[in-house]
Formats: structure tokens, sequence, C-alpha cells
């Protein structure tokens, strides 16, 4: 009887929790920058001619530290974006290579308050060093957001002071959404309070 009991009171329980989180509602519309069916090309430009090894040398010693450069995507320009190399190995291993192929972080709310590529204020162009395919991530992504939030990934023709570099990963990590919009502070240690944050 009690079993039975049990039954009966958690069956609906576990049904209404099957249904209420709806993770499609998170990611982007059709046309989006996101789109996995549209390639697009970006163009990154540096003000600094020496670009490489200021961004090579904050890598190690200032992580953080950005450059400015103009953006094209679509013919749309986009001034004063903050740019830095990412990565580790994926940066590291090609960079030590001499493979200019090395991958980027771009803060287009770095300098400029508001400004956005498509919406978002970061876009992270990853290299696909160990994935020659360029589709581990975005398997996983498809797979993954059926069930949670999961990063919206695609590919972009990256091209850096006018040479063309190749394909890129581009990746939108979930996290954020998951949490309301905002990112956890790195000294607390609950994500119940967070510093609010843009998408």
């Amino acid at each position: 009887m009690r079993n039975l009991f049990q039954l009966l009171f958690l069956a609906p329980l576990v049904s209404i929790g099957q249904t209420i989180y709806n993770p499609q509602v998170l990611y982007d519309a059709n046309g989006g920058l996101y789109e996995p069916t549209i390639l697009r090309e970006i163009f990154i430009d540096f003000q600094n001619p020496n670009y490489h090894n200021v961004l090579t040398n904050s890598f190690y010693t200032n992580p953080t530290y950005r450059i400015p450069a103009s953006v094209t995507l679509d013919g749309v320009i986009h001034d004063s974006v903050g740019v830095r190399y990412k990565g580790n190995s994926t940066f590291v291993v090609p960079n030590n290579n001499g493979n200019p192929k090395l991958p980027y972080n771009l803060d287009f709310n770095h300098w400029v308050l508001g400004q956005k590529l498509m919406g978002y204020n970061k876009v992270k162009l990853a290299n696909a060093w160990t994935d020659p395919t360029f589709v581990k991530e975005y398997l996983a992504s498809t797979i993954y957001r059926k069930y949670l939030p999961s990063p919206q990934v695609n590919l972009i023709k990256v091209n850096v002071q006018g040479n063309y570099l190749g394909l890129y990963v581009k990746a939108w990590q979930r996290l954020i959404i998951m949490l309301g919009g905002c990112k956890p502070k790195k000294t607390q240690i609950s994500f119940t309070t967070c510093s609010c944050l843009e998408t």
C-alpha cells in the first residue's frame, strides 16, 4: 500500500518536471549570429601592426589585456573592439609552431559601451586546433541542447589584417543564461548572488 501511495504521489511530479523546462527558448532565432546554416565571414583589423607581439606578451603576463581592432561582419564595421588571444593549448601549441591560426576573444563592449555584434557583447573564435573535422562542438551542442542549456555553435571564416586564416568554431556559452543573465562573481562561492551582464 505504501509503494502504491508513493507511486501515485511521485508520478505526477515526475511528469510535471519533464515538461517545465524548454531550453529551445534560449537560442537565437533563425538568421541570428549562431545560425548553423549560415557561413559568415568576419574581418579583424588591428590598429597596431605589431598586434601579435603585444597580444602574445599579454597572454602570458596580463591575460585580460585587450587591444583595439575594427571588426567587420556582413558589411557592418564595429570600431574599437577589445581583442585578446584565448585558450591554453589551442593558443600555445599553434603559436609555438608559427601557425597564425590562433583563437580570439572579441569584446564589442570593452571600449564602446553598448556596442554589440548582432546582439552579443562577446564573441569567442576557437581555432579547432584539436578537431580537424570542425564538428565536435557542433555535434555535442546539437545533442545536449535537446535536454539542457548548451553552447550555440557554428562556423565562421576569419580574416585578420587582410589575411584569411581559415574556418573557426564560434560558440556561445549557456551558463550566463542559466543564471538569469548573470555571471557569478569570482570571489563568491554561491551562484545565488551575481553581477548582471548583458547577453
